[in-house]
Protein backbone atom coordinates (compact mmCIF):
# COMPACT_ATOMS: atom_id res chain seq x y z
CA UNK A 1 0.00 0.00 0.00
CA UNK A 2 2.73 2.26 0.60
CA UNK A 3 4.99 1.67 -2.53
CA UNK A 4 0.88 2.45 -4.72
CA UNK A 5 0.71 5.45 -2.27
CA UNK A 6 4.49 6.85 -3.10
CA UNK A 7 4.27 5.97 -6.65
CA UNK A 8 0.52 8.18 -6.66
CA UNK A 9 2.63 10.88 -4.98
CA UNK A 10 5.82 10.58 -7.51
CA UNK A 11 3.35 10.83 -10.78
CA UNK A 12 1.37 13.78 -9.56
CA UNK A 13 4.96 15.48 -9.06
CA UNK A 14 5.59 14.75 -12.52
CA UNK A 15 1.99 15.83 -13.95
CA UNK A 16 1.93 18.95 -12.07
CA UNK A 17 5.22 20.78 -13.20
CA UNK A 18 3.84 20.17 -17.17
CA UNK A 19 0.65 21.55 -16.64
CA UNK A 20 1.91 24.77 -15.07
CA UNK A 21 4.06 25.09 -18.21
CA UNK A 22 1.49 24.58 -20.66
CA UNK A 23 -0.63 27.93 -20.89
CA UNK A 24 -2.21 29.12 -23.72
CA UNK A 25 -0.08 31.72 -25.87
CA UNK A 26 -2.28 33.70 -27.35
CA UNK A 27 -1.38 35.06 -30.90
CA UNK A 28 -1.66 38.49 -31.10
CA UNK A 29 -0.69 42.21 -32.35
CA UNK A 30 0.49 45.21 -30.16
CA UNK A 31 -2.25 47.17 -32.26
CA UNK A 32 -5.03 44.94 -30.68
CA UNK A 33 -3.36 44.80 -27.69
CA UNK A 34 -3.60 48.61 -26.96
CA UNK A 35 -7.45 48.60 -28.43
CA UNK A 36 -8.03 46.19 -25.74
CA UNK A 37 -5.99 46.47 -22.76
CA UNK A 38 -8.12 44.51 -20.00
CA UNK A 39 -8.60 42.03 -22.20
CA UNK A 40 -5.15 40.60 -22.68
CA UNK A 41 -4.05 41.53 -19.03
CA UNK A 42 -1.60 38.94 -17.11
CA UNK A 43 -1.76 36.91 -20.45
CA UNK A 44 0.65 35.32 -22.48
CA UNK A 45 0.56 36.78 -25.35
CA UNK A 46 3.06 36.02 -29.10
CA UNK A 47 3.38 39.24 -31.15
CA UNK A 48 6.11 41.04 -33.86
CA UNK A 49 6.96 44.32 -33.55
CA UNK A 50 9.70 46.49 -33.16
CA UNK A 51 11.42 47.89 -29.78
CA UNK A 52 12.66 51.23 -29.88
CA UNK A 53 15.77 52.23 -27.25
CA UNK A 54 17.17 55.93 -26.35
CA UNK A 55 16.81 57.69 -23.19
CA UNK A 56 13.90 57.27 -20.97
CA UNK A 57 12.32 54.92 -23.90
CA UNK A 58 12.40 51.32 -23.84
CA UNK A 59 9.15 50.45 -25.69
CA UNK A 60 7.38 48.71 -28.54
CA UNK A 61 6.22 50.51 -31.34
CA UNK A 62 2.64 51.49 -31.79
CA UNK A 63 2.75 54.31 -34.26
CA UNK A 64 0.83 52.24 -36.73
CA UNK A 65 -2.00 51.86 -34.54
CA UNK A 66 -3.85 54.78 -35.03
CA UNK A 67 -5.29 54.92 -31.31
CA UNK A 68 -4.16 58.61 -30.75
CA UNK A 69 -6.80 59.04 -33.43
CA UNK A 70 -9.62 58.00 -30.79
CA UNK A 71 -7.63 59.83 -28.06
CA UNK A 72 -6.33 56.46 -26.86
CA UNK A 73 -2.39 57.25 -25.94
CA UNK A 74 -1.14 53.84 -24.91
CA UNK A 75 1.79 52.48 -25.15
CA UNK A 76 3.87 49.91 -24.01
CA UNK A 77 7.01 49.41 -22.21
CA UNK A 78 9.52 46.29 -22.26
CA UNK A 79 11.19 45.04 -19.30
CA UNK A 80 12.75 41.34 -19.72
CA UNK A 81 11.79 38.50 -17.31
CA UNK A 82 13.50 36.57 -15.29
CA UNK A 83 16.82 37.63 -13.80
CA UNK A 84 18.05 40.02 -16.56
CA UNK A 85 16.64 43.48 -16.69
CA UNK A 86 17.25 45.91 -19.77
CA UNK A 87 19.06 48.56 -18.00
CA UNK A 88 17.10 51.06 -19.61
CA UNK A 89 17.43 54.49 -17.95
CA UNK A 90 14.00 55.66 -17.43
CA UNK A 91 13.11 57.35 -14.16
CA UNK A 92 14.02 58.25 -10.46
CA UNK A 93 16.68 56.30 -9.34
CA UNK A 94 15.42 53.09 -11.25
CA UNK A 95 18.63 50.53 -11.22
CA UNK A 96 20.38 50.77 -14.91
CA UNK A 97 22.15 47.73 -14.13
CA UNK A 98 21.37 44.50 -16.09
CA UNK A 99 21.31 42.11 -13.64
CA UNK A 100 18.61 41.28 -11.02
CA UNK A 101 19.02 39.01 -7.66
CA UNK A 102 15.31 37.47 -7.99
CA UNK A 103 13.25 36.35 -10.87
CA UNK A 104 11.19 39.51 -11.96
CA UNK A 105 7.78 39.86 -10.27
CA UNK A 106 4.67 41.94 -11.11
CA UNK A 107 1.62 42.19 -9.77
CA UNK A 108 1.81 39.05 -8.07
CA UNK A 109 3.14 36.87 -11.41
CA UNK A 110 6.65 35.82 -11.47
CA UNK A 111 8.14 35.87 -15.03
CA UNK A 112 11.13 33.92 -16.70
CA UNK A 113 13.32 34.62 -19.72
CA UNK A 114 14.94 32.19 -22.24
CA UNK A 115 18.50 33.09 -22.49
CA UNK A 116 19.84 31.69 -25.88
CA UNK A 117 21.10 33.10 -28.70
CA UNK A 118 18.09 35.07 -30.19
CA UNK A 119 17.96 36.36 -26.84
CA UNK A 120 21.20 38.05 -27.12
CA UNK A 121 21.22 38.56 -30.96
CA UNK A 122 18.47 40.32 -30.10
CA UNK A 123 19.44 42.59 -26.98
CA UNK A 124 22.70 43.31 -28.34
CA UNK A 125 20.80 44.89 -31.67
CA UNK A 126 18.48 46.69 -29.61
CA UNK A 127 21.49 48.29 -27.58
CA UNK A 128 23.58 49.28 -30.97
CA UNK A 129 21.15 50.50 -32.89
CA UNK A 130 18.24 51.62 -30.72
CA UNK A 131 16.37 49.65 -32.39
CA UNK A 132 15.71 45.83 -33.64
CA UNK A 133 12.26 43.63 -34.94
CA UNK A 134 11.46 40.45 -33.20
CA UNK A 135 8.99 38.05 -32.38
CA UNK A 136 8.43 38.10 -28.66
CA UNK A 137 6.86 36.11 -26.51
CA UNK A 138 5.78 38.23 -23.43
CA UNK A 139 3.31 38.68 -20.54
CA UNK A 140 1.32 41.88 -20.70
CA UNK A 141 0.21 43.97 -17.87
CA UNK A 142 -1.97 46.33 -18.75
CA UNK A 143 -1.94 48.50 -15.57
CA UNK A 144 -4.60 50.90 -14.77
CA UNK A 145 -6.43 53.28 -17.28
CA UNK A 146 -5.98 57.13 -16.45
CA UNK A 147 -7.67 60.00 -18.05
CA UNK A 148 -5.36 62.53 -18.99
CA UNK A 149 -5.29 66.14 -18.15
CA UNK A 150 -7.90 67.35 -20.86
CA UNK A 151 -10.22 64.80 -19.68
CA UNK A 152 -11.05 63.07 -23.20
CA UNK A 153 -7.93 61.34 -23.37
CA UNK A 154 -6.49 58.63 -21.90
CA UNK A 155 -3.73 55.97 -21.68
CA UNK A 156 -3.15 53.17 -19.74
CA UNK A 157 -0.69 53.28 -17.41
CA UNK A 158 1.66 52.02 -14.37
CA UNK A 159 4.98 51.12 -15.65
CA UNK A 160 8.19 52.47 -17.41
CA UNK A 161 8.69 56.02 -17.63
CA UNK A 162 6.44 58.09 -15.44
CA UNK A 163 4.51 55.24 -15.40
CA UNK A 164 2.89 56.31 -19.02
CA UNK A 165 3.13 53.11 -20.07
CA UNK A 166 1.45 49.45 -20.21
CA UNK A 167 3.95 46.59 -19.80
CA UNK A 168 5.41 43.61 -21.67
CA UNK A 169 7.83 41.47 -20.41
CA UNK A 170 9.54 39.39 -22.67
CA UNK A 171 10.07 35.65 -21.79
CA UNK A 172 11.33 35.19 -24.93
CA UNK A 173 12.43 36.26 -28.62
CA UNK A 174 11.64 33.74 -31.20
Amino acid sequence: MRSITLSILVLALLVVPLRAHSEEVISTTACEVIANPAAFNHTLVKLIGTVYQSMEKFSLSVTLCGAEKVGNWTGIWVEYGGLVRTGAKYCCGVPMDRNRSTELEIEGVQTSLVENDRFRAFDSRVKNKGHASATFIGRYFSGKKDWSHRGTEYLWGGFGHMGMYSLLVIQEVK
